[in-house]
């Protein structure tokens, strides 16, 4: 019987992935309270979950630099949604949304704006709400 090759054994504890820097540091005691929580949830060891945070926050602050490189202003906002081909409609003076390529926007702005019309009709409303409850009401118009 022929012995098969013999497999070495995997090392026990964390494997090795090279040499990390540590840091050392102080915090308020309200954000470690958070610090620990978000671990705790995560799963994470504190350190693990400090080193997390650390790199969100980077990502962050890239994604914010590269938002104010390609918009600039205001104005380079709403030239980013064209270029993207976001077409805007325009619902009145003050109010617009921007619709997705492709969309068929002529059908977009002649939308109905249930709330304008209400408003338009409010007096005439609460004048037939006023007679409704006459009717309903005992000794009313029957």
């Amino acid at each position: 019987m022929e012995k098969r090759p013999s497999r070495k054994k995997r090392p026990v504890g964390r494997p090795r992935t090279g040499a990390r820097p540590v840091i050392a540091m102080r915090m308020h005691e309200d954000d470690y309270e958070r610090l620990r929580k978000l671990a705790q949830d995560h799963k994470f060891t504190i350190s693990e979950e400090a080193a997390h945070q650390i790199k969100l926050s980077f990502e962050w602050a890239d994604t914010i630099s590269e938002m104010k490189r390609l918009t600039g202003t205001i104005g380079g906002v709403r030239e980013l949604m064209k270029s993207f081909g976001f077409q805007k409609i325009q619902l009145n003076l003050k109010d617009a949304i921007w619709a997705e390529p492709n969309v068929d926007t002529l059908r977009m702005s002649h939308s109905v704006d249930a709330a304008a019309i209400v408003k338009a009709m409010e007096s005439e409303l609460a004048a037939l709400l006023a007679n409704a409850i006459k009717k309903v009401m005992p000794g009313g118009n029957q």
